[in-house]
């Protein structure tokens, strides 16, 4: 690939500034949903292209930066699901093996998603139509040439930015393995919703729903997972309206670190109270801007104030333990 056949993606590509959508475009996902996936454990039917062969090349600034910086070095594949990008020919299989086993699973947690890519495109013109890309890069300073120029932590490993994820390869390292299933899951939120969806969603359920994922592939091969995080502080524990109405990431890291495991422990609080099967109503109900957490409660559960008391102490509770997953 040459660094003049990128096409660019024009429009923001920061998944954390919130943006309208058309609530009627999202309903058409019920009606539009529903491919057929490929059977579980299937090896992802992946072939190697060339960069004028792919389905999709249409590539944000970002993603543009990597592919002129790496140049003739990028081996590119396609499968059913996603367009792959890797600096080793080598990466791609284990890679296009577990993204396509996490997105599947993710089916579970946030319901189908539509899986016509002309016709979703013909509907909005953006980009949630179309393939998805993924590029491989470990740290370096290729990935610092790519984070250049990009809304996003400097220290930060993986990132989603719209229709393209960027993160280590996996392999099979359960670390970077998570690393990519929280990107992926930011990815199915935004060609659900765009970006829409609330921050303490996007990384509550990025942080529960990657952890599900690898647990549940690493657990086909008969590893058994372990996961340690920090306790929040009783200082830094927000009540569920001050979390729920968090616009910005703290820029604290420390607050940062609370932040991410309280939205976390939250969507664990509710897949607790609610059952893992119903978890998806949730997410696509307040993904889409439709309602308010709280009124979905009220509406669906009938939920009181002393049910949403309950609802928070239990989050408290988890913030305040060491992880026992």
């Amino acid at each position: 690939m040459t660094a003049s056949g990128a096409d660019v993606a024009g429009g923001r590509h920061d998944r954390r500034h919130a943006g309208a959508r058309n609530a009627a475009v999202l309903a058409a996902l019920t009606v539009l949903a529903g491919a057929a996936r490929a059977q579980e454990g299937h090896t992802a039917r992946l072939e190697t292209r060339s960069w004028e062969e792919l389905s999709n090349r249409r590539v944000s600034v970002a993603g543009e930066r990597a592919l002129k910086a790496a140049g003739a070095a990028w081996t590119h594949a396609e499968s059913p699901q996603f367009i792959y990008h890797a600096l080793s020919a080598a990466n791609l299989e284990p890679a296009a093996r577990f993204a396509e086993f996490g997105y599947r699973e993710l089916s579970r947690h946030t319901g189908p998603e539509i899986n016509s890519w002309d016709l979703w495109s013909q509907i909005t013109g953006r980009d949630r139509g179309r393939k998805p890309h993924l590029f491989l890069i470990p740290g370096g300073p290729l990935w610092d040439q790519v984070l250049a120029g990009v809304s996003s932590r400097p220290d930060g490993v993986a990132m989603q930015l719209a229709n393209e994820v960027f993160a280590p390869p996996p392999g099979d390292d359960p670390a970077s393995a998570m690393k990519l299933a929280h990107e992926l899951v930011h990815l199915r939120l935004w060609r659900i919703a765009g970006e829409r969806v609330p921050i303490w969603l996007d990384e509550g359920l990025a942080g529960y729903a990657s952890w599900q994922v690898t647990r549940a592939y690493f657990g086909k091969q008969g590893r058994v997972m372990t996961r340690a995080a920090q306790t929040v502080t009783k200082e830094r524990l927000m009540s569920l309206q001050q979390l729920t109405a968090v616009k910005e990431y703290p820029k604290d890291p420390a607050a940062a670190r609370a932040f991410y495991r309280q939205c976390e422990e939250f969507i664990r609080s509710v897949a607790s109270r609610i059952g893992q099967d119903r978890l998806a109503s949730f997410v696509l109900a307040v993904a889409s801007g439709t309602t308010r957490w709280d009124e979905f409660f009220r509406k669906r559960y009938g939920f009181s104030e002393e049910d949403f008391r309950r609802l928070e102490q239990d989050m408290r509770l988890r913030c305040q333990t060491a992880m026992d997953l």
